[in-house]
């Protein structure tokens, strides 16, 4: 389905991990996953997420927009914007990668941490603030009475901390 994706069109993306790995219960995974989602969200030419950070280059080309996101333990949700060919593919296949690569190397774990399939729906335009909406009120839903947040200060969601495409 991913790869059926056209460019301008509007995506709901769901992707889930193993049902062992509470991958985003801790605060630093979840700050790597942000970081990653705003550096992959351009095409980036070869150069790795570690050294993009002291290497400054030419203007990158933008390959999906983040408009909503929300990181739950066990999976995460988007809805993405695809704004070149095969864009969100790339996006999320580079972002699974180099979240499964620090997972692996931070906890000694070897494999996949995500499940093969994940749940890809296309947006009409005049539903994508209402997607938005409910993925900034999952939280409300997904979390168990635990978490110390009330769901509206959920910190790892796009209602507090949007991730902002250059000349948007």
């Amino acid at each position: 389905m991913l790869k059926d994706c056209t460019t301008g069109t509007s995506y709901y993306i769901k992707c889930t991990t193993k049902h062992d790995i509470a991958l985003f219960s801790s605060a630093a995974l979840c700050i790597q996953m942000i970081q990653l989602m705003k550096f992959y969200q351009y095409q980036s030419f070869g150069k790795s997420f570690s050294r993009a950070l002291y290497v400054q280059d030419a203007p990158r080309i933008p390959l999906a927009c983040i408009h909503a996101y929300c990181l739950l333990p066990y999976e995460y949700h988007m809805l993405i914007q695809q704004k070149s060919h095969l864009g969100i593919v790339t996006f999320v296949r580079q972002c699974n990668e180099a979240i499964t690569r620090y997972y692996n190397l931070l906890f000694k774990h070897t494999g996949r941490i995500f499940d093969k399939e994940l749940t890809c729906l296309e947006i009409p335009l005049l539903s994508t603030e209402q997607v938005k909406n409910s993925i900034h009120e999952l939280p409300f839903y997904a979390l168990p009475p635990s978490i110390p947040y009330s769901w509206k200060q959920y910190p790892w969601s796009s209602r507090h901390e949007p991730i902002q495409i250059a000349g948007e």
